[in-house]
């Protein structure tokens, strides 16, 4: 999961540092609303939408 996140991060970024950073800041998001993830079909594609927002 990891890595495809971080794959679309900098591909948002064009740099690894803020790639890092803001895939980082959404997976602190992504865990303080965990049970809005939880419920969602596809958790990956959740996470990955929240990224791209």
């Amino acid at each position: 999961m990891w890595s495809r996140l971080f794959r679309t991060a900098y591909a948002l970024c064009g740099d690894r540092d803020e790639a890092e950073d803001l895939l980082q800041d959404v997976l602190v998001k992504a865990y303080g609303s965990w049970g809005r993830v939880c419920r969602a079909a596809d958790r990956d594609a959740y996470v990955r939408r929240m990224l791209v927002n």
